[in-house]
């Protein structure tokens, strides 16, 4: 799965939002609270003739965008989620599952993702999601 389907996933599956175009003419995405981020690298100039740029949001790619999907998973389970340091700024995200009461070591968990940090972030949250 490249990098921008993973995203698309990440935002509809784990984070709720819808893909909705724009008064500006772009898509972005959103939440029952409003606009949230734009799906693609943007910019147009504004009735002021303001020019404004807008960062694409990539939970695959960005340590800062990956970070607020961590956040909503563990908004939702704190206990049951743990990532592990690797070598090379690899990591394995683990899901324990609810309720877990054992040791907190890697590989003990129900499933794990192992890459580097926003694209396992991304895949460990689809895979609980899907179950």
């Amino acid at each position: 799965m490249t990098g921008r389907e993973l995203d698309a996933r990440v935002a509809e599956e784990v984070m709720g939002w819808d893909r909705r175009p724009t008064c500006h003419g772009y898509d972005a995405w959103w939440n029952e609270m409003g606009w949230n981020h734009p799906v693609a690298r943007e910019s147009w100039s504004g009735p002021s003739a303001v020019h404004c740029a807008f960062t694409q949001w990539e939970p695959s790619r960005s340590y800062n965008d990956a970070w607020e999907v961590w956040e909503k998973l563990v908004s939702e389970d704190s206990d049951g989620w743990a990532i592990f340091s690797r070598e090379a700024g690899a990591v394995t995200v683990e899901f324990f599952g609810e309720g877990y009461m054992g040791d907190r070591e890697s590989g003990a968990g129900d499933f794990s993702v192992d890459g580097p940090f926003p694209r396992a972030v991304c895949e460990a949250a689809l895979k609980a999601v899907a179950s």
